[in-house]
């Protein structure tokens, strides 16, 4: 940017800013061409070589931690957030259904009643009606 105000005179057509300075613009000899061809390549494959590794990686401990725990290989990829797209972002606010239910319940816990479940079906037939 130009620190420099720039008019035009009135029907004139012209350029506010004054034009850019050339650059200058550096040929190559068609060996220098090649090595940074080949520079460009082999930074290339090892960025793809270290980027397999640590898939590689993650497979390994995905399997680990599903053998471990008794899960699924696709339910411990979905709590890691690397299975399918949709699930790469968790909601972070409850519902307002699931802490209703999730605070009656633990009333009713506390009060140690028994038939939870029947006396939450009861509230939500209330509720609807």
């Amino acid at each position: 940017m130009s620190s420099k105000s720039y008019f035009v005179q009135k029907g004139q057509r012209g350029l506010v800013q004054p034009p850019s300075q050339p650059q200058t613009k550096v040929t190559l000899t068609q060996e220098a061409r090649e090595e940074l061809l080949a520079q460009r390549r082999k930074k290339t494959e090892r960025f793809k070589q270290d980027l397999d590794g640590a898939w590689q990686q993650i497979d390994d401990t995905t399997k680990t931690i599903a053998l471990a725990n008794h899960k699924s290989v696709n339910h411990v990829q979905r709590e890691l957030y690397l299975g399918h797209s949709s699930f790469r972002t968790r909601r972070s606010k409850p519902s307002v259904w699931n802490a209703f239910c999730w605070k009656k319940t633990k009333e009713w816990k506390e009060q140690n009643t028994g038939g939870i479940i029947c006396s939450l079906l009861f509230v939500c037939a209330s509720l609807t009606f």
